[in-house]
């Protein structure tokens, strides 16, 4: 009898703990599946999905960023400022890759995704017009492509 109720807890404990590693490595693939689908979208369609997934440009990220931790953030004149220096870029009828350029840097001077979403907050405050649309309306999608590839490549943000 003794023999026989081991064998069930030696049984029952290899089930339950293959079991457990299944379903958590299931859900480890599924993550790294899901990330390289969103990467993938992103670049195959950076005009609309990639812009619109990248959490840099959404103008509230840095304020739910900073309500959970204390980060380095740039005043509120200063992103003003840089908010009309890129309006500034925007040329007439055409914005060449130069201009494009300009911007990529002035991106990563920002030096981390939770500023450039202070800067677009700014934007939408000055300009009326969210930047992700003016990048929209403004840019071709190699020139968006090329943007989203510099900006994905900083940090979401950086601490004091």
């Amino acid at each position: 009898m003794k023999q026989q109720s081991y064998l069930y807890i030696g049984i029952g404990t290899v089930s339950l703990t293959g079991l457990s590693w299944f379903f958590i490595h299931r859900r480890r693939k599924k993550k790294l599946a899901t990330e390289l689908l969103e990467k993938l979208t992103r670049l195959i369609d950076p005009k609309t999905s990639g812009i619109l997934t990248e959490k840099a440009f959404n103008p509230n990220y840095y304020k739910q960023i900073a309500s959970q931790r204390r980060i380095q953030m740039i005043r509120d004149e200063v992103a003003k400022q840089k908010a009309r220096e890129i309006k500034n870029i925007w040329g007439f009828l055409y914005t060449s890759d130069r201009d494009v350029q300009q911007l990529i840097d002035m991106l990563k001077v920002l030096q981390d995704k939770a500023v450039i979403s202070k800067l677009a907050a700014a934007y939408l405050d000055n300009e009326k017009v969210s930047l992700i649309n003016d990048i929209q309306n403004n840019l071709n999608t190699e020139q968006i492509a090329r943007i989203l590839s510099a900006v994905s490549s900083l940090p979401n943000y950086t601490t004091r």
